[in-house]
C-alpha cells in the first residue's frame, strides 16, 4: 500500500514535468529562431507519437518552424500530418473529448496538461493557410487554391458551430452549482465571459480572408476573390488595403456594393492589369505564453481545494510600424506604411475563453473527486488504516499538484501587417524599414510590368526572414 502511494505521488510529478517539458522545448526553439540558429536535435524533441497527448501541437509546430526556415517539404509534410489529425474528429468528438468524465480515481489523478491536445478552429485554418503559401512557393497555384479554400470554409464553418459551441459551454457552468469560486478565480472566469461578448469577429481570421482573396484573383478567380475580399473588410473594416482591393474589384462586379466602398475616401487603384505589383506579408513576433493562476473552490461540507487555470495576460507589446519602399528600374520610387490586417493573440484569447466553462468545469470536478476521496478514507480509517491513509493522501497530494494547461501553439505571429503597391515601370528593388532603426533590402527581385511578386517577411524581433514566394503574370 505504501508503494501504492509512493506510485500516485509519483504519476502526480510526472504530469507536472509534461507541462513544464513543453514549455522549455518551445522556449528553446523560439529562442534559436530568433537567432537563425535552428538545431535539429531542438527539433527531434517535438517528435513524438501519434498517440502522445501532444502529437498535434508539436506537428503544428514543426510545420510552422519549418517554414520559417523555408523547408518546404518537411513544412508540408508536418502540415499534412496535423490536418490529417484534424480530419479524424469532428467538433462534437472534440466537445466530448473535453468534457467532464471518468472514474473518481481517474478524476482525481488527472490534470488538464494530461487531456489530448485537439487544437482550435482557427489553428486548423491556419495549417491549411500555411500549407497553401508552401505550394505557392513551389511555383504550384493549383494546390494553394484547394488549400486556402479549405482555410477559409473552415473560418466560415466556425462561425456557424460558435453559438452552439458557446450554449454548450454555458450549459456545462451552469450544470455545476455545487461549490463556491474565491474572489481571484472569479475575477478570471468573469474576465473570459467578456472577452467571449466583446469578441464579435475576432474568433475569425481577415489574414487568411485577404490573402485567399489575392491568390484567388492571381489565378483569374474575380468573383472568389471579391467573396474573400468582402470577408475580410467584415472582420478588419479599417485596413486601407482590404478596402482599395475591395473597391477595385467591385467597380466592375458588384456596383452597388462599389457605391458603399467609395464613401471611405480609399484611392483607387486603376489600370491594374498595367502595373508592375508587390504584395509584403509581415509577420511580427509571437503568441506570448499562457500562464498559470491558481485559486480556490469550497465544496458544500465546507472542504476546499486548489484550482489551476491557464491565462492569456494582455499584451503589452505593440504592432511595429513598418515602411515599404520600392525602387523601379526608371529610377523613381515609392513609399507605403504597412497596416495591420490581424491579431492572432486576439485569436488565441478567444478562444481560451470558449473553452473556459469546459475547463473549470473539469477542475470543479476534480475537486469534488478529492472531497469524495477524502471522505473515504476518513471513513476507512479504522476498518484498513492503510487504505483510509491512500484515499484522504490523494486527494491532498493532488491538490498540491493541481497544475494548469499551459500548451498553446506559441511559434505562431503575434501581429500580421500587409501592403500592396504597384508601379507603372518595373520593381526592382525594395527596402523595409521596422521603427525606424531596423532596415532590410531585396534586391534579388523583378517584377514586370503586368506582374505580381508576393513578398514574405517574418520579423522575430531579433532577425528578420524575409524571401519573395511567389511570382505570377496576372491574369
Amino acid at each position: 500500500m505504501q508503494n501504492f502511494f509512493r506510485l500516485g505521488l509519483f504519476s502526480g510529478l510526472l504530469l507536472l514535468g509534461a507541462c513544464s517539458s513543453h514549455q522549455v522545448i518551445t522556449d528553446n526553439v523560439i529562442k534559436q529562431l530568433q537567432n537563425d540558429n535552428i538545431e535539429e536535435k531542438t527539433l527531434q524533441k517535438l517528435e513524438v507519437a501519434e498517440s502522445s497527448n501532444d502529437y498535434l501541437l508539436f506537428t503544428q509546430e514543426l510545420s510552422r518552424v519549418y517554414f520559417i526556415n523555408n523547408d518546404i517539404d518537411k513544412s508540408l509534410a508536418y502540415g499534412k500530418k496535423s490536418t490529417d489529425y484534424y480530419n479524424k474528429v469532428d467538433q462534437q468528438a472534440i466537445l466530448n473529448a473535453t468534457s467532464v468524465s471518468g472514474t473518481l480515481l481517474a478524476s482525481t489523478f488527472g490534470s488538464d496538461n494530461n487531456i489530448t491536445y485537439t487544437g482550435s478552429d482557427y489553428e486548423r485554418a491556419l495549417d491549411y493557410f500555411y500549407s497553401s503559401l508552401n505550394y505557392l512557393k513551389k511555383n504550384d497555384i493549383n494546390s494553394a487554391l484547394i488549400d486556402i479554400r479549405a482555410a477559409a470554409d473552415i473560418q466560415k464553418l466556425s462561425a456557424v458551430k460558435r453559438e452552439a459551441r458557446i450554449a454548450k459551454a454555458q450549459k456545462e457552468v451552469s450544470s455545476k452549482n455545487n461549490y463556491t469560486l474565491s474572489a481571484d478565480t472569479k475575477k478570471v472566469i468573469d474576465e473570459n465571459a467578456r472577452i467571449i461578448a466583446d469578441s464579435q469577429n475576432s474568433f475569425l481570421n481577415a489574414y487568411i480572408y485577404y490573402l485567399s482573396g489575392n491568390i484567388r484573383e492571381l489565378s483569374g478567380d474575380f468573383g472568389g476573390a471579391l467573396v474573400d475580399y468582402k470577408l475580410a473588410l467584415n472582420v478588419n473594416p479599417n485596413n486601407p488595403y482590404v478596402i482599395s482591393d475591395s473597391l477595385r474589384l467591385a467597380k466592375n462586379i458588384d456596383s452597388s456594393y462599389y457605391q458603399t466602398l467609395k464613401q471611405s475616401n480609399i484611392k483607387e487603384t486603376t489600370n491594374y492589369n498595367k502595373k508592375a505589383t508587390v504584395i509584403v506579408v509581415y509577420e511580427q513576433g509571437f503568441i506570448p505564453a499562457k500562464e498559470q493562476i491558481k485559486g480556490t473552490t469550497w465544496l458544500p461540507n465546507g472542504s476546499f481545494y486548489t484550482i489551476a487555470l491557464p491565462v492569456y495576460h494582455k499584451s503589452e507589446i505593440k504592432p511595429s510600424r513598418v515602411l515599404i519602399n520600392l525602387f523601379t528600374n526608371s529610377g523613381e520610387s515609392q513609399s507605403a506604411k504597412m497596416e495591420v490586417i490581424a491579431d492572432l493573440y486576439k485569436l488565441a484569447q478567444n478562444d481560451l475563453a470558449e473553452k473556459y466553462p469546459f475547463i473549470v468545469a473539469r477542475q470543479v470536478s476534480r475537486a469534488v473527486s478529492k472531497g469524495a476521496m477524502q471522505a473515504v478514507g476518513q471513513n476507512q480509517m479504522d476498518d484498513n488504516a492503510g487504505l483510509g491513509l491512500l484515499m484522504y493522501g490523494v486527494g491532498s497530494i493532488s491538490s498540491v499538484l493541481e497544475t494548469a494547461d499551459t500548451r498553446s501553439f506559441r511559434v505562431l505571429p503575434h501581429f500580421v501587417q500587409v501592403a500592396k503597391l504597384d508601379s507603372t515601370s518595373s520593381i526592382n528593388k525594395i527596402q523595409i524599414s521596422v521603427n525606424s532603426n531596423r532596415n532590410l533590402e531585396i534586391s534579388d527581385i523583378f517584377v514586370n510590368v503586368g506582374e505580381t511578386a508576393i513578398v514574405y517577411v517574418i520579423d522575430t524581433n531579433n532577425y528578420i526572414y524575409a524571401k519573395v514566394i511567389y511570382q505570377s503574370k496576372k491574369v
